[in-house]
């Protein structure tokens, strides 16, 4: 007659599990929680990469940009566009303070054609006293549709709260090491109200498209 012979390790194991259950818990959840996590952030990440693609499509965004401090020959231009195959679109913009906030607001022109804004509270601005900023600026400084700012001594109000494609960061400089959404902003004033306003801190810039897209 044959004794079949138990094996030890099946106790063993079992009571292992009973005494550590606590510590196996855990190990479950966290493993649960990570592959949860890691599987929503791959899904996020499709999503917001479609989304920026798309919105370089939607607000036509720039291939890239060069900036003049003097205002530069229209021949040179024509030629830099026809030497590379692109066309240049006029971005100018004028560096400002805002008194009492002691801020850098750069300012443009409304955009029609190129970088255009998307708005996200408010309108665009009509008047020439009128304003929109860069949201995440104005959240940051306390500033809401309505609120008032001045800048060379002219009063505007805030009409609306924007986003900027070719700022999504607001970096001053290209050698910032960290952009800087407390200190430094993005606004935009009609055409009327930036024809208005002093030329002393005129920055000829062009943002520019290629003839063929990349």
């Amino acid at each position: 007659m044959v004794t079949k012979m138990k094996n030890p390790l099946n106790k063993r194991y079992q009571k292992e599990l009973k005494s550590d259950a606590g510590k196996y818990i855990a190990i479950f959840l966290f493993l649960v929680f990570f592959i949860g996590a890691m599987s929503g952030f791959f899904v996020s990440d499709n999503s917001v990469a479609s989304n920026y693609e798309e919105s370089h499509v939607k607000y036509n965004v720039e291939d890239g940009h060069i900036a003049f401090n003097i205002a530069p020959d229209k021949a040179v231009i024509r030629e830099i566009e026809s030497q590379n195959a692109l066309k240049f679109y006029s971005l100018f913009y004028k560096e400002e303070t805002i008194r009492d906030l002691n801020d850098t607001i750069r300012i443009y022109a409304d955009r029609e054609t190129v970088n255009t804004e998307c708005v996200l509270d408010g309108k665009m601005p009509k008047a020439p006293n009128e304003i929109a900023l860069d949201r995440m600026y104005a959240e940051n400084n306390d500033l809401n549709v309505g609120s008032v700012i001045t800048i060379r001594d002219t009063a505007y109000t805030v009409s609306g709260l924007i986003a900027v494609p070719d700022y999504s960061c607001l970096f001053q400089s290209n050698s910032d090491m960290m952009f800087d959404a407390i200190n430094f902003g993005v606004a935009v004033l009609s055409s009327e109200g930036f024809e208005k306003m002093s030329d002393a801190h005129l920055t000829y810039n062009y943002a520019f498209k290629y003839d063929n897209a990349i």
